[in-house]
C-alpha cells in the first residue's frame, strides 16, 4: 500500500507527538553469531552478555557526542542529527574509529574473562530523517526513521558478506574514507566507503 507523502517540515505536533524532520549520520552496530549464542546460552547469561555488549556501544556512542537510539535485539541504533551536535558525519565516522580500534582488545579482554568473543559489524549512513516521539499516545519513545537508518541496516548484511567490519554510506565522500564497490539499495546504487586504514 503507497501512502501520500506529506512533507513534515520543521516540528509540527501530531497528536502530541513531536516530530521533526532533520539531517544526520546514524550507526548500526551488530553482533556476529547471535543466533548461535541464543542456542548456546541460557536465558540468564544471554542477557548479561548483551548487557555487557550494549554497555561497550552506548559508550562508544556517547562519547562521540551521539544519541543511542535503542537496542534491537543483536543491534544498537545511534544517531547523530544536526539539530544535536556540530558536524555530525564527522562525529559519527569518529564513533566507528573508535570502536574499530578498541575491538581487538575488547574481544581478548572478553574471552579471557570467560565470556564470548562478541565480535560485531558497523554500518553507517548519512541523510534525511524523522526524529522525535514516535509511537501513540500511550505508548511512545524517541526513534529516527528514513532512508539512513534502511541503509544502515542493510548495509551491515552487506558489509559481512564481504568479509568486512564496516561499511559507511556518506551524502558526500569524506578525505579520511576510501570508496569501495557500491551496492544496489532500493533500486539505486549506493556509493560505498570505509575508514581509510581501519
Amino acid at each position: 500500500m503507497t501512502m501520500p507523502r506529506r512533507p513534515v517540515r520543521g516540528s509540527q505536533v501530531f497528536g502530541a507527538v513531536l516530530l521533526q524532520e532533520t539531517v544526520g549520520t546514524i550507526a548500526v552496530v551488530d553482533l556476529k553469531g547471535f543466533t548461535r549464542m541464543t542456542a548456546e546460552l541460557s536465558p540468564l547469561d544471554l542477557g548479561v552478555v548483551l548487557g555487557h555488549y550494549y554497555s561497550f556501544a552506548e559508550r562508544i556512542i556517547q562519547e562521540n557526542d551521539g544519541r543511542l537510539v535503542k537496542f534491537m535485539g543483536d543491534a544498537v541504533l545511534g544517531a547523530w542529527l544536526s539539530t544535536d551536535v556540530a558536524g555530525h558525519k564527522k562525529l559519527a565516522l569518529a564513533a566507528v574509529a573508535q570502536a574499530l580500534k578498541e575491538k581487538p582488545g575488547w574481544m581478548a579482554d572478553n574471552q579471557k574473562g570467560g565470556m564470548p568473543p562478541l565480535d560485531f559489524t558497523i554500518a553507517s549512513a548519512a541523510g534525511a530523517v524523522l526524529a522525535g516521539q514516535i509511537g501513540t499516545p500511550r505508548n511512545r519513545t524517541f526513534d529516527v526513521l528514513g532512508a539512513p537508518v534502511n541503509t544502515a541496516v542493510r548495509l551491515v548484511d552487506v558489509a559481512e558478506a564481504r568479509g568486512m567490519d564496516h561499511l559507511l554510506a556518506l551524502a558526500e565522500p569524506d578525505p579520511g574514507c576510501i570508496e569501495v564497490e557500491g551496492v544496489e539499495i532500493a533500486g539505486k546504487l549506493t556509493r560505498l566507503y570505509r575508514l581509510a586504514g581501519a
